[in-house]
C-alpha cells in the first residue's frame, strides 16, 4: 500500500499558497496562478523522470532573452544544478544583454519560489525528503512570517531525535540537517514553543524534550506530511 502520509495534500497545499488560487471552469476545478501575486513573473516546471531526483525548472525572460535554471535537492538543501542563457528565438546572444541581466535578482527570486506551498507539494510528490525541508532558502529562524507548519516539521524532528539518541538530539541534529547550527536549531524550537504558536511542550529543566501538541500534530495530518516522532 501507498505511504499516503509522505504525500503533501494538494487543498491544503493551495489553501496556504499565495501564488496560488482554486478555479472552476465549466464544472472542472483546478489550479492557476493567483491574479495579484508575485508569483506571476517567473514560470517554473516540475520533472519527474525515473532513476533521476525530481527537479524544478525556473524560466524568465529579461531583455528578450530566456534564462533557465534548474534546481535539485541536494544533502544539504535544493541548489541550482544549471543556469542558461539563450536566445528564446533560437539565434546568438547580443552581449550588450549581460548587464541587464541582474541574475542575483533572479536567483532571489527564485529562493522565494522555492518556499511555495504548492511547488513544494508538486516536489515532494515521490517522497525524496530533500524537498520537504522548512526553512529551504534561508535558514533563518527570525524571519517573519514563517508558517506555524515549517515549524511543526522541525518539532517533530527534534521529537524524534530526542527519542533516538536518548535525550541527545542535537549532535544527531546538525548531522541529519547540514547547514543548521545548534545555535539555529534551539531558536527554531524556542518559535515552536512560543504561547501563540503552541507546536512544542516544554521540556524539564536542563533536559531536552516536549512533545508535539495536537496542533502540531493536526498540522502536519493536514499536510499529508509524516510524523516521525512517538513511535510513529
Amino acid at each position: 500500500m501507498k505511504d499516503k502520509k509522505r504525500v503533501g495534500a494538494p487543498e491544503a497545499a493551495v489553501n496556504a499558497d499565495p501564488f496560488f488560487e482554486w478555479v472552476t471552469v465549466d464544472s472542472v476545478r483546478g489550479v492557476q496562478r493567483a491574479a495579484k501575486s508575485k508569483g506571476n513573473t517567473l514560470d517554473w516546471k516540475v520533472t519527474q523522470r525515473p532513476g533521476e531526483p525530481t527537479s524544478i525548472e525556473f524560466r524568465s525572460t529579461v531583455e528578450q532573452t530566456l534564462i533557465t535554471v534548474v534546481v535539485v535537492p541536494t544533502s544539504d538543501r535544493p541548489a541550482a544544478q544549471s543556469i542558461t542563457v539563450s536566445n528564446p528565438d533560437g539565434g546568438t546572444l547580443d552581449e550588450n544583454v549581460w548587464p541587464a541581466l541582474r541574475l542575483r535578482g533572479l536567483l532571489t527570486e527564485i529562493n522565494e519560489h522555492l518556499e511555495s506551498p504548492f511547488l513544494r507539494y508538486m516536489a515532494q510528490r515521490t517522497g525524496e525528503t530533500g524537498w520537504a525541508d522548512p526553512f529551504l532558502a534561508t535558514p533563518r529562524t527570525g524571519r517573519k512570517g514563517r508558517p506555524d507548519i515549517e515549524y511543526a516539521i522541525w518539532a517533530d524532528r527534534y521529537v524524534a531525535a530526542v527519542e533516538k539518541t536518548g535525550g541527545k538530539p542535537m549532535p544527531a541534529l546538525i548531522a541529519d540537517f547540514p547547514g543548521y547550527t545548534e545555535k539555529s536549531i534551539r531558536q527554531i524550537l524556542y518559535n515552536a514553543r512560543l504561547k501563540q504558536r503552541g507546536l512544542l511542550t516544554k521540556s524539564e529543566p536542563g533536559k531536552a524534550g516536549g512533545d508535539l501538541t495536537k496542533k502540531a500534530i493536526d498540522l502536519l495530518t493536514a499536510d499529508g506530511l509524516p510524523i516521525t516522532s512517538g513511535g510513529n
